[in-house]
């Protein structure tokens, strides 16, 4: 959680101030005490060409190993104290920024304390002349890392938990296009297809009758086959109908309205439509998957219920919104009503309005009288 990615321009930065202060340590050591600073410097030697290394990509970049560079310049940065003189403060006051950044950006807010407490009792034991004028720096410093380790550790949170949701809406869309795809190949198999197979039987049942028997019996199937592709063409057209994007109009029952004389228009069918006086049922997407829980459902009465009447309600019902669908057809295979529960338990009804009434988080209520009709009600948070 509290690994942070740096970008290659940020990595070589870190890199190019380390390589820098390196620099700077190594020359203080060379211009100071005769036996001390040799050994002091040598050190500084090896962690100028370290430094210089990780610059230049020959060695592994420091991402990878961050806890061994925290020390490592935490290390540096105490012993370069040692070398500090008054006028030389600066120096000392940059490599303690540069260590609580680096140590900020790639560490967790208990590291970067770490770094501040041990800083400051390093020089609680060594007392170095500029101490009272330091330690102000070092704690304010060290707060201000601590915060900024923080809220990276809340921003890498956040952007967790929006990568969590940009995974499970792009894993839900492509099951949507999944079961979209299913449901188009289904209701062509179903629809267009199998009256293609039934005209093209007809056809060749009409080639023989042509060639054995009287021209009167071939008009009875020619007008047969014109009957059957009359019906093709309208089942083709509700196809395609059902294929279209629905359009919002000014207001939702208005375009609950407007798929209802679609639907008269296309089929026949005798139908009414009441539509309460009432506002947009929420966000956008609530009204358009409601429109299209009305469209399959007339289209499934089309298709399946040999209905003469149909009617459609849309009124507010306490705090929901509640659109019910009424047909005097043939009714689903099952007798009974059913919640949206009992369906899915089951398996019966129409699997795409389940799903769409399941997204809205509302209820689902089919009434089926076998021989008598049927009735689909559906019930969201308005």
């Amino acid at each position: 959680m509290d690994s942070f990615y740096l970008s290659n321009r940020w990595s070589r930065l870190l890199a190019t101030v380390r390589v820098i202060l390196a620099f700077g340590a190594f020359a203080m050591a060379l211009g100071g005490w005769p036996y001390p600073a040799r050994v002091v410097g040598v050190t500084f030697a090896f962690y100028l060409a370290y430094a210089g290394g990780v610059l230049a990509g020959w060695i592994p970049e420091p991402a990878r190993r961050p806890m061994f560079l925290l020390l490592l310049d935490a290390g540096m940065y105490l012993l370069s104290t040692t070398l500090v003189s008054d006028q030389l403060l600066w120096f000392s006051s940059l490599f303690y920024v540069y260590l609580l950044i680096s140590s900020a950006l790639l560490h967790t807010w208990r590291e970067v304390w770490l770094v501040v407490v041990v800083s400051m009792a390093f020089f609680l034991l060594t007392k170095p002349v500029y101490t009272e004028r330091l330690m102000p720096f070092l704690a304010l410093a060290g707060i201000l890392a601590c915060a900024l380790a923080l809220e990276k550790r809340a921003m890498l949170e956040r952007l967790l938990g929006v990568s969590r949701e940009s995974t499970a809406l792009q894993t839900e869309a492509q099951q949507a296009r999944e079961q979209e795809r299913t449901r188009i190949a289904n209701d062509f198999h179903d629809g267009p297809l199998q009256s293609y197979i039934s005209l093209q039987m007809r056809l060749e049942i009409l080639r023989k009758i042509m060639e054995l028997r009287p021209a009167a019996e071939a008009k009875a199937e020619v007008e047969s086959i014109q009957e059957l592709l009359k019906a093709q063409v309208m089942e083709m057209r509700t196809w395609l109908r059902g294929m279209r994007p629905i359009q919002m109009e000014s207001n939702f029952p208005a375009a609950v309205r407007r798929i209802v004389d679609e639907f008269k228009k296309d089929s026949g069918i005798t139908t009414s439509v009441f539509c309460a006086d009432i506002r947009e049922p929420g966000e956008p997407e609530v009204s358009i998957e409601l429109l299209q829980i009305v469209r399959e459902a007339l289209t499934n009465v089309q298709k399946h219920s040999r209905a003469s009447k149909v009617s459609v309600s849309v009124e507010k019902a306490g705090g929901n919104l509640e659109v019910a669908i009424e047909d005097d057809g043939m009714g689903f295979p099952f007798a009974g009503t059913f919640s949206l529960e009992e369906l899915e338990k089951l398996g019966l009804g129409p699997m795409s309005i389940r799903r769409r009434v399941r997204h809205l988080g509302g209820e689902l209520l089919v009434d089926s009288r076998p021989e008598q009709g049927a009735g689909l009600r559906v019930r969201v948070p308005a």
